[in-house]
């Protein structure tokens, strides 16, 4: 086996365009779940401005472990999609937590048990479709994932403390989605045909 050398160079030459950067992406809505939305003061269909984190979707495949003369064989099982989480800051006029709220409740009524909107057909009021666009440097769109038919399934809770000081409050959102799909940027895009 050759010696192989390692050096900064050599590592250097690994990161051409020095690593795509953590803080670099935004989060958009579309559909109409941006009802919801109209008295954020900050809020632009196409962006969240105070939307602190976001994350990129895992890819969690099933396998299906099969015996076979004393071994364990794994299948390919299934696809599943675990909830998009978001953070948001929240502002004084905590608009952009009310209107995650507002949607939730209009989904599923604190004390009323009939007449909650259930349906996530095509007209649905309550489902949208999420982006979330990891950018580059230059602004530009590295990756795109479109969460489709994405409704809130949790609004976090904001802990208050005498002690905290300096510090702006936020709270994480829970979205549900049925799945995300992977859109032509910079990077291939991955869709089902």
């Amino acid at each position: 086996m050759a010696d192989v050398a390692y050096s900064i160079n050599d590592f250097i030459k690994s990161f051409p365009k020095a690593g795509a950067r953590p803080n670099l992406f935004a989060v958009s809505i579309e559909g109409k779940g941006q009802q919801y939305f109209q008295n954020v003061p900050t809020f632009a269909p196409e962006h969240f401005l105070l939307c602190q984190t976001a994350s990129l979707p895992a890819t969690d495949l099933g396998n299906i472990p099969v015996s076979f003369m004393g071994r364990q064989i794994k299948l390919p099982g299934t696809r599943t999609f675990g909830n998009l989480s978001l953070s948001f800051y929240n502002d004084e006029d905590m608009s952009i937590r009310v209107a995650f709220e507002e949607w939730a409740h209009d989904i599923q009524n604190f004390a009323n048990v009939f007449g909650n909107k259930v349906e996530i057909n095509a007209d649905s009021e309550i489902i949208s479709t999420i982006y979330v666009t990891q950018l580059g440097k230059k602004g530009n769109q590295l990756r795109r994932y479109k969460f489709n038919t994405a409704f809130p399934v949790n609004v976090g809770d904001i802990a208050l403390s005498y002690g905290d000081t300096d510090t702006i409050e936020s709270f994480t959102v829970e979205m549900a989605y049925q799945y995300y799909e992977i859109e032509k940027t910079a990077t291939r895009g991955l869709k089902d045909e």
